[in-house]
């Protein structure tokens, strides 16, 4: 008899509309654990929405605590794309289904939702980077025509570079859209912990009329 391995699966957004490029990767994502053999439970952070039903009313001591965690390392990082999004509601989510099922997987979605990666443990914990976001906050900055934007741009890309920094010594596996996004997380700090890996964005054949081999975007997710 085959065991059915399980992930738990953190992101922004319900991902089931893909009304953007972030929600079709996630949906991706979620579809090539899936087709691997694994049972995905996800949470969405905004709107809080989730696979499972729950959370449950009551908590106990060690969950309670976890939240905190979570609560606290979204503050500690001073970001504020970071403190958008986390919801109280999500991280119980999570804080609770991992404390009743041990998952094989645990996959972040988005550097901004790095924090939930404490609410609970997994035989390996993944992070997919769908962007490198204190560049496209620099670049914001820089392109701006308000002082104002300007200066939140340049604070927001400050924080959220430490948070990327941090990234690779925090999990096993980290996926990114590029080899130059890949680069950049390499050049950061001491030797990562985790492994560094590409998974291309992928485009539809139906629509551009082509052909060619499927990529995997779930490159060593096992």
């Amino acid at each position: 008899m085959t065991v059915r391995r399980s992930a738990l699966l953190v992101t922004k957004n319900d991902f089931r509309l893909q009304r953007d490029g972030g929600s079709k990767r996630t949906a991706a994502v979620v579809t090539a654990l899936e087709s691997m053999g694994y049972q995905v439970d996800w949470v969405a952070a905004r709107p809080f929405v989730s696979s499972v039903a729950g959370p449950s009313a009551s908590l106990s001591g060690a969950e309670v605590l976890k939240i905190g965690r979570v609560v606290l390392r979204a503050i500690c990082s001073a970001s504020l794309s970071v403190l958008k999004w986390q919801s109280l509601a999500a991280i119980r989510q999570t804080v609770q289904l991992a404390a009743r099922t041990e998952y094989d997987l645990f996959v972040v979605e988005h550097s901004q939702l790095e924090p939930y990666a404490l609410a609970g443990m997994a035989r390996v914990k993944c992070i997919d980077l769908h962007n490198i976001e204190s560049e496209l906050l620099r670049n914001f900055a820089l392109s701006s025509s308000s002082r104002i934007e300007s200066a939140l741009g340049s604070y927001e890309s400050w924080r959220m570079r430490a948070v990327e920094r941090a990234i690779p010594r925090r999990f096993d596996i980290v996926s990114t859209v590029s080899e130059r996004d890949a680069d950049l997380l390499r050049e950061e700090g001491p030797e990562p912990r985790a492994s560094i890996v590409v998974a291309p964005n992928g485009i539809s054949k139906e629509f551009f009329g082509v052909d060619g081999k499927a990529m995997n975007t779930c490159i060593l997710l096992v």
